[in-house]
Formats: C-alpha cells, structure tokens, sequence
C-alpha cells in the first residue's frame, strides 16, 4: 500500500502498534535471560519532552527500534 492522505492514519496505527509490541516483546527478553542469569540492559531514555501543562515521555530499547521493521513491512503487504 502507498502512503498517502487517505492511509495516513492506517499507517500511523501499525506504526503504533509495531512500536509497542517490539517494547513489550524487547521487555520479556529481558526478564527470561535475567532468569537464565544473564544481565542485559540497553534501554535509554525516558525521552520525551514537558512544556508545564503536558508531558510525554517513553522508555526506548531495542525493541521499540526493531518494531519498526514489521509494521513496515505490513503496512506495505496491504
């Protein structure tokens, strides 16, 4: 599928989506090799921003990089 106006908010979605599930998924290796006594810990952040009223901020890992990766490439499958 092209992006475009029409599949922008399509697009922005799976992106979401993808984001979230490469954190999450990221977040569970991490605690089953702490289990299996391996220490790994790469995660940066938080990043985000605060103008007084609102803030945002997120915790990223790898996991959240490599979500891209599928959201892309199904957002294209479409």
């Amino acid at each position: 599928m092209k992006l475009n106006s029409r599949t922008r908010g399509l697009f922005l979605t799976i992106l979401g989506l993808s984001l979230v599930i490469g954190t999450f998924s990221w977040i569970i290796l991490e605690r089953v090799l702490a289990l299996a006594g391996v220490a790994l810990n790469l995660e940066v952040g938080p990043v985000g921003f605060d103008v007084g009223v609102i803030a945002f901020s997120i915790q990223v890992n790898p996991g959240t990089i490599l979500g891209v990766a599928p959201g892309l490439l199904i957002f294209k499958g479409l």
